[in-house]
């Protein structure tokens, strides 16, 4: 009996045994030294060991178990997405009607493709024909654009251009000259209704024969109006008498074109109508910001340039007189007015025989404003 007891022991140890043995061979501690469990322990000591794990991948149409090996509890990315490629079932052969669909969705993306093709070569071509007119034009190149003392291929000072075309945005003003004066109107427009719009000049008197307007920027105008002055002053204490007309305009448009022939500078952004009466009778000038000057009978400068001066040539003629004169201008600026014209919102300036310089009056603007009506 205690024969068949002790056998029965030594049969559980050496069970036991293997499979501690077996347990250290599944285990991550493979390759360490094993120590076998002594006789005297008991019970003998036990490792624990997690089952083996089943990685179960599902496809859309077949489901298909993949075991992993117990000593890597999850299976390769690899070999699970092979394992579904596996399952997927066979593809079916194509039907007639799937032929069909497929070519018909195969001419469509060409017709498509064609398209765009067609389009974008549209495109590339308008962009290269905008860019050979302006090349034409001398404009292609940016050193032209942005440099004021460098010629383009046609022959133009693009900083000019640009000057002209922010006069172009500016407000209408005109001049008139009649037989026995000169008017200068122009459009007098605030920027905002708090504005005090006394405090608004359009028009300079520069001395007492000789007033100015503009169309453009007016701080450049401020610049010009006081240099015009300076020479005047200037001019009277070496003659003697007040600057002529024409003396004044030729210094003013000296002082613009330097502008225009050094580096570091740029135009004046302003044309200017200069009306006077000196010895040689009524005169009337305008100044562009090359520094080139012309006198006129009538002219118009401004956003509104186009058709005032059509207006002005339909009704201007020789034997104008001033009063007249004073009609035309009003008339010529409600032509192109944007909204309601009134006493507050254009100025005007007349001189005469008497020789005297004067900027009218918001209650002689509203009687000539009503004879027009």
């Amino acid at each position: 009996m205690r024969s068949c007891l002790h056998a029965s022991i030594a049969d559980r140890r050496a069970s036991e045994r293997r499979l501690a043995y077996a347990c250290d061979s599944s285990s991550p501690s493979r390759g360490r030294r094993r120590v076998a469990p002594s006789r005297r322990t008991s019970p003998p000591f036990r490792r624990k060991t997690s089952p083996p794990r089943v990685v179960v991948v599902r496809a859309r149409v077949a489901s298909r178990r993949v075991a992993a090996s117990p000593r890597r509890p999850f299976a390769p990315r690899r070999a699970v997405l092979r394992a579904v490629l596996r399952a997927a079932p066979p593809r079916r052969r194509a039907s007639r009607l799937d032929v069909v669909a497929s070519d018909v969705a195969r001419s469509t993306r060409s017709r498509r493709s064609l398209a765009n093709d067609e389009r974008a070569t549209s495109k590339r071509d308008a962009t290269r024909d905008r860019l050979e007119r302006a090349r034409t034009r001398g404009m292609s190149d940016g050193r032209y654009s942005f440099s004021l003392t460098t010629f383009s291929p046609s022959g133009e000072l693009v900083q000019i251009k640009h000057a002209l075309a922010a006069i172009g945005a500016g407000a209408t003003s005109l001049g008139i000259k009649a037989k026995d004066g000169v008017v200068l109107a122009t459009e007098k427009k605030v920027p905002s209704a708090l504005v005090d719009a006394t405090t608004v000049k359009k028009i300079a008197l520069l001395t007492d024969e000789i007033g100015m307007t503009y169309s453009g920027m007016g701080p450049d105008f401020r610049v010009l109006t006081r240099m015009a002055r300076k020479e005047t002053q200037t001019y009277y204490r070496t003659y003697k008498e007040s600057a002529p007309v024409s003396q004044l305009v030729r210094e003013t448009a000296t002082t613009m074109q330097e502008f225009t022939q050094q580096g570091g500078v740029r135009p004046f952004g302003v044309s200017l109508l200069v009306a006077g009466y000196d010895e040689s009778g009524p005169s009337l000038y305008q100044v562009d910001p090359s520094g080139s000057y012309f006198a006129w009978k009538a002219s118009a400068i401004g956003k509104n340039m186009v058709n005032a001066k059509t207006f002005l040539e339909k009704r201007y003629s020789d034997d104008i007189e001033l009063e007249d004169a004073i009609h035309t201008a009003i008339l010529t600026l409600k032509e192109g007015f944007d909204g309601q014209i009134s006493a507050e919102n254009i100025e005007i300036g007349v001189v005469g025989v008497d020789r005297k310089f004067r900027v009218l009056t918001s209650s002689e603007i509203a009687d000539y404003l009503e004879e027009v009506e």
